[in-house]
């Protein structure tokens, strides 16, 4: 994609003076992609309007869902559409998929046969949360037992699962409302939750973060209920955008002012430090945050990547040093990562419409197809594979990797969406998905995999034929 057509797709917000790193330090790539294996692409167009989220089902499905308030289960290999979920009459704004129990909404068995089958939620904007067998795209339950509009939802222990919008809600796997926890007149919703150890959740309202106890009815003398447990020190700035668990023990949380903060939460929920340099002020006159961090992935509970503005940052957790960086990954914010073949690449999406893969330019992609033989690892973690280090091995000055500065190599770029590409699918085996404002879900394929599969089924056929 030439530079010209780039900047088209660049929001007014990005093109406001010093929002991005210059456009010379964003790296190009030729046509020539050797060490990009995304060579084929399957076009999904059902949709009608944005499509934000991507969520896994299993090894051979996932769901995209959107601002036409529908919901699409996919076969990843096909690219075929199962089933449509068609129960909102606005945009989507969370998925979660529950690990179901064996209990029934029913007595008969019929029911409880199917309540074993995976369930799938849908949370909209509409105040409604709707319940789905993935298994046959039935819908079990609409939840309309809501204040106001759902923003995240999160699975707990024994069936449970929680939604946040205004209110903190508790409920059981066939959408029994269990607990509300009415907030009154807080000002700001709930946006993200995450679930972390001892029956505890962490959750965020703006700049803030809350913690949660579920209650068992021990504990209460009647059902599970939720109890604010404490408000740790405000860290941050400005609105918290990511939460998530590095391990059993800690979780992060990154702004828009550019910080990232790691929690203490195998006990007592505590700060433990920052990663990222101090906060940053907006800047110029609309207030734009240019360096606000938009997604955090960890790595095998010892490290995060860290998409800060346009580029993306590599820390170690234990040591808090900064492993790797690209400032200038992109021309415009990434919106999401995704850690592809075994640490072989890390993919970045970003509103400037591009895809791109990064990593090591002497590190091979791993094929899943590999024999056991085959597939003993070159590289002892995900992480050495991305840096291109082998077991042991260490620079010169007999530093190791958590000391030395890794640079990523752009490595690839995939190019087929015509607007901001909002989210990233790892599908193993079969590829990658993506996701955009402009209604498209794309995969994209490993071509000499494809190729394979294609030769294996025209073997079949011959042998089919001939006996």
């Amino acid at each position: 994609m030439s530079t010209i057509v780039k900047r088209l797709l660049r929001s007014n917000d990005d093109l406001a003076k010093g929002e991005m790193a210059k456009e010379a330090d964003v790296p190009n790539i030729g046509e020539h992609q050797p060490r990009n294996p995304y060579t084929e692409i399957q076009v999904l167009q059902n949709h009608t309007d944005m499509v934000r989220l991507l969520h896994p089902v299993d090894s051979s499905r996932f769901v995209s869902a959107g601002d036409d308030g529908i919901a699409i289960l996919w076969h990843t290999q096909t690219g075929r559409r199962l089933f449509t979920f068609s129960g909102h009459d606005r945009p989507i704004t969370s998925l979660l998929l529950l690990t179901v129990q064996k209990t029934s909404f029913h007595d008969d068995d019929e029911s409880s046969a199917a309540l074993r089958d995976p369930i799938l939620l849908t949370a909209s904007s509409d105040k409604h949360i709707c319940m789905w067998n993935v298994n046959t795209g039935q819908c079990l339950q609409t939840i309309t037992e809501l204040h106001s509009s759902v923003k995240c939802m999160v699975e707990l222990r024994q069936g449970m699962w929680c939604s946040g919008g205004h209110d903190l809600s508790l409920w059981s796997q066939q959408g029994e409302l269990l607990h509300r926890l009415d907030r009154g007149t807080a000002e700001t919703d709930i946006s993200l939750v995450l679930s972390i150890p001892n029956e505890k959740l962490a959750a965020v309202s703006d700049k803030t973060l809350m913690v949660f106890k579920v209650t068992s009815p021990m504990e209460t003398g009647g059902l599970y209920q939720l109890e604010e447990y404490g408000h740790p020190h405000v860290q941050h700035r400005e609105a918290i955008q990511s939460l998530v668990n590095v391990s059993d023990s800690v979780f992060a949380t990154g702004s828009l002012d550019g910080t990232i903060v790691l929690w203490a939460s195998a006990h007592s929920v505590h700060f433990t430090r920052k990663l990222s340099s101090s906060a940053r002020s907006p800047q110029g006159v609309n207030h734009l945050y240019p360096w606000s961090i938009q997604c955090i992935v960890p790595v095998e509970e010892r490290y995060l990547f860290a998409a800060i503005g346009a580029g993306f940052w590599l820390y170690d957790v234990v040591t808090g040093k900064c492993l790797a960086k690209k400032v200038a990954a992109h021309f415009s914010k990434i919106q999401h990562m995704v850690l592809l073949g075994g640490g072989s690449f890390l993919a970045t999406c970003s509103a400037d419409g591009t895809i791109r893969l990064w990593g090591s330019p002497g590190v091979t992609a791993a094929r899943t197809e590999e024999t056991a033989e085959e597939q003993k690892p070159r590289y002892s973690k995900q992480i050495d594979r991305f840096m291109g280090i082998s077991p042991g091995k260490e620079d010169v000055k007999g530093k190791s990797k958590s000391v030395v500065q890794f640079q990523p190599a752009l490595l690839g770029e995939l190019l087929g969406h015509a607007g901001t590409v909002q989210m990233l699918l790892d599908c193993g085996g079969d590829g990658l998905a993506s996701c955009g404002t402009d209604r498209l879900v794309i995969l994209w394929k490993d071509g000499a995999v494809q190729s394979e599969h294609r030769n294996e089924f025209i073997r079949e056929m011959l042998q089919l034929g001939a006996s």
